[in-house]
Parts: structure tokens; C-alpha cells; sequence
């Protein structure tokens, strides 16, 4: 009995040890493993590294959207346009009229006309210097020091806006032109299309050959391609025309369109008409301190390209609409008459110019390469 007791209470304690192990043994510290806890460490210095970017990142994008709310910079600017007071106003005062509106009045830009801050002649010089901040000018003018100047307006390079928006804007002609501006200081913001140019003479003209025993007036730019032809040409100032015409000192000129010819009252004295024309569009140019335009945010730089085009377009309309109205008057008071040369001689015409295109490819290898876009253009459009 005594036995059956003690084997009893030896199966007891052994089962209550065999309980009491386990408990034990969680309650006692656990050995870490090798290397375990640097690990931890540094996926946490890790993660808090990314956390300490991630508010850099948000302190960033919260000083760029206040930089946005808030009234920024105003730039006070001096534009110098290369025409009277009535011109520059109702061409400029809606451009000047846009940019401020686009940019929420960042932009206040001054209008100056012809020769009142600098000559004309001297646009590119005062931008360089920062006397002016924007002009609007010709490319004639800066011809003898910069080799892109021409591209924008060699005789017959296109025939309407369109040749000519497609030219400049999809084909690249623009970006190479800009190129020789950057060169002297000025960036090329866009063209400043106006109206028309076309030979205008006191008796008619039915082809080159009518043409040939005639004096033009013209200026530099086209006399190459009229001696080409054989006709010879001298260059009088606008003051001029109306006393050379009617006096026989000169049979013809290439002056403008007809509301130009219209302002001196050269319908008077001569009232044939002979096309093809020699700019339509004529091309003046927006230009814009080079230092100052790297200076301007991306969005004024949008801002001031998409005015600048706009402006050039409701420009050209305004002359297309008074050149159909001047041209109607001209052809019911004074019998005015439009004479189109035949295709042949057209195409001796655009012959002559694209002898003077070479002079222009051979300045530099960048000019060569806007004669070349121009050359491809007719060739695709006039087989030429």
C-alpha cells in the first residue's frame, strides 16, 4: 500500500514538473540571434531617412504653390517700335494689351515710337546694352552684322501667311534665325507680319521683256534680283516717289501694297499693278533683351510667344482688309489695274531670287542651312 502511495506521488510530481518547464523557460530572457538587432537598426535609420526626404519634398511643393499665389516680380518694360505714333499705337497697344492680361499684370510693357529712345537702326545695340528691354524692328537693318538677318525677308521667299507661318514655325527657319540674334545679345520672340509688296509703274508691264527698258525704284535688297532680269533700278526715300514717278525719273517702284501706295498718293501717277509679289507677307520682327528673357520664368516666356504670334496675325489681317479696300478705291477712282506676269516669267523671276538666296548660303553654314529649308519649301510647293 505503502508503495502504490509513493509511485503515486512520484507520478504526480513528474507530471507537475513536466507543466511547470515550459512556463518557465518563457518566462527567462531569449538569447538574440547573431546580427539581428543591426539589421533592425538599419531598416529603421532607413525608413526615417525616406520619411526625412519625403517632408523635404513636401516643404518644397508647398513654397513653390505659395511662390504661385502670391503676387509675384512686376517687370516694368521699354519697348522701341520702328514706326510713327498712330502705327505704333494701333499695332502695339493690343500686344501690350495681351501680355498683361496673360500674365496677371506681370507684365507692364511702355511704348515708344520711332526714334524716341533710340534710332531705329540701333534696336539691336540697346537691347544688347539693356537701354530698351523689347523692340519691334527689321531684320534689313542689322543685315551687314548678323548673317541670319535676311532669312525672314529675301524677295519671293513665300507667297501668302501661310507659306510663311509654315516656313518659320514647322520647318525650323525661326530657330536658326534666332540663333544669330542670341549672337548679338537680342532674342528672336517671333515675326511681325504686315501687308504686301509688289511693283507698282506708270505704264504697263505684260512681261519681263516690257519690263527690261524700265527704271524701278528698290532698295538694296531687291536690286540683285532685278539686274538678274536686266532692269536696272536706282533707290529714292518714300518722300520722293510721288516727284520721281510723275516725272519720268523713275518708271516704277517696289515700295508696299496699296495702302502704302494709297498714303503717298502714288495712284495718281502710276496705276499698273504687276505681280507676282515680291513679300506677302512682309516681315518686321518682335525682339527681346537676350538677358532678360533667360531671366523669365517658363510661363512668361509662353506667355510673351503666344502674344507676340497673335499680334503678328491681327496685324496682317488689318492689312489684308485695308489692302482690299485701297486696292477697290484705287481700281474705281484712278482705273488701277492688276497684271499677273505669266508662269514662265514667274518662274525666271524665282530663278533670279535663288541666284541672291546663294549669297546668303554662303555667309554661314547656319544661313546655308535656312536656304536650304527654303529651297526644299518651293521645290515641294512650285517644282522649282
Amino acid at each position: 500500500m505503502k508503495t502504490k502511495r509513493l509511485l503515486m506521488l512520484v507520478g504526480s510530481v513528474c507530471l507537475a514538473l513536466m507543466l511547470a518547464l515550459p512556463l518557465v523557460a518563457s518566462c527567462g530572457p531569449a538569447a538574440p540571434e547573431e546580427g539581428a538587432e543591426a539589421e533592425l537598426e538599419a531598416k529603421l535609420a532607413a525608413e526615417k531617412a525616406k520619411v526625412s526626404s519625403l517632408e523635404d519634398e513636401i516643404t518644397d511643393l508647398e513654397a513653390e504653390i505659395a511662390g504661385l499665389r502670391a503676387p509675384g516680380e512686376v517687370y516694368e518694360w521699354r519697348m522701341a517700335d520702328e514706326y510713327g505714333a498712330a502705327m505704333t499705337s494701333w499695332c502695339l497697344d493690343p500686344l501690350v494689351a495681351d501680355i498683361s492680361a496673360m500674365s496677371g499684370g506681370l507684365i507692364d510693357i511702355e511704348l515708344f515710337s520711332s526714334g524716341v529712345l533710340v534710332p531705329d537702326d540701333q534696336a539691336l545695340d540697346a537691347l544688347d546694352k539693356n537701354i530698351i528691354d523689347m523692340a519691334r524692328t527689321a531684320s534689313a537693318y542689322f543685315a551687314d552684322k548678323m548673317d541670319t538677318a535676311m532669312l525672314n525677308c529675301l524677295p519671293f521667299i513665300w507667297q501668302d501667311d501661310v507659306e510663311c507661318e509654315i516656313l518659320l514655325h514647322k520647318l525650323g527657319l525661326e530657330d536658326i534665325i534666332r540663333e544669330g540674334y542670341a549672337d548679338l545679345g537680342a532674342y528672336y520672340l517671333s515675326e511681325s507680319m504686315s501687308g504686301p509688296y509688289y511693283m507698282l509703274t506708270n505704264t504697263p508691264v505684260n512681261s519681263i521683256e516690257d519690263l527690261q527698258p524700265l527704271k524701278i525704284r528698290a532698295t538694296a535688297t531687291n536690286s540683285p534680283w532685278l539686274a538678274e532680269l536686266g532692269v536696272s533700278s536706282t533707290y529714292y526715300p518714300a518722300a520722293e516717289l510721288y516727284t520721281s514717278l510723275s516725272t519720268g525719273i523713275v518708271d516704277g517702284a517696289i515700295y508696299g501694297g496699296a495702302t502704302d501706295y494709297t498714303d503717298l498718293g502714288l495712284f495718281e501717277v502710276a496705276t499698273y499693278i504687276i505681280k507676282p509679289t515680291v513679300y506677302d507677307p512682309a516681315c518686321d520682327l518682335y525682339l527681346v533683351s537676350l538677358d532678360l528673357w533667360n531671366s523669365l520664368p517658363l510661363n512668361l516666356q509662353t506667355i510673351l510667344t503666344a502674344a507676340a504670334r497673335k499680334n503678328s496675325r491681327f496685324i496682317y489681317d488689318e492689312f489684308q482688309r485695308r489692302e482690299y479696300v485701297d486696292l477697290a478705291a484705287a481700281m474705281e477712282t484712278y482705273g488701277v489695274t492688276v497684271t499677273y506676269l505669266p508662269p514662265e516669267d514667274q518662274a525666271l523671276i524665282f530663278q533670279a531670287a535663288d541666284k541672291q538666296w546663294d549669297e546668303q548660303a554662303a555667309r554661314s553654314e547656319r544661313t546655308a542651312r535656312g536656304i536650304e529649308i527654303i529651297r526644299s519649301w518651293h521645290e515641294v510647293l512650285r517644282g522649282s
